[in-house]
């Protein structure tokens, strides 16, 4: 798996063979996997995703809305008990009545993400909830 875009099954993406034979995984979408199409579009290959789900992969969601009380109780509560995902790290910051937070945890696959993210957004004053890309600093 490339380390540049961190794909998880359900990302759409592309493998690139290197001159020893090695296969990386990138998302299509990825910087690198643009270059790399460009300049060696001979050593890329198709590839998709098996359906098994044994292995976890680590994920960075950015979260902001309007502070309330319990609001931490209520990102945990989804992570833990609704979706029981395992959380690697979790850094919430509050200003001004509106929080900023950073959730980094570990999810099967991009549909298990996404189901996770739609039930962040359901928290009350919760406005925005993305994935965060490695390249991206917030």
């Amino acid at each position: 798996m490339a380390t540049c875009c961190h794909p998880i099954p359900g990302d759409d993406v592309l493998g690139y063979i290197d001159e020893s034979g090695e296969l990386t995984i990138h998302k299509r979408q990825c910087p690198v996997a643009a270059r790399l199409k460009s300049n060696y579009g001979n050593r890329i290959v198709a590839t998709q995703w098996e359906t098994r789900k044994e292995k976890e992969f680590l994920v960075n969601i950015y979260l902001r809305g309007i502070d309330s009380v319990g609001l931490l109780n209520e990102v945990t509560r989804v992570i833990s008990h609704q979706m029981e995902v395992n959380i690697r790290k979790l850094s919430i910051e509050s200003n001004d009545g509106i929080f900023e937070g950073k959730v980094s945890l570990y999810v099967q696959d991009a549909d298990s993400l996404y189901a996770l993210m739609d039930k962040f957004r359901q928290i009350k004053g919760m406005e925005s909830v993305r994935r965060i890309e490695n390249r991206e600093n917030v």
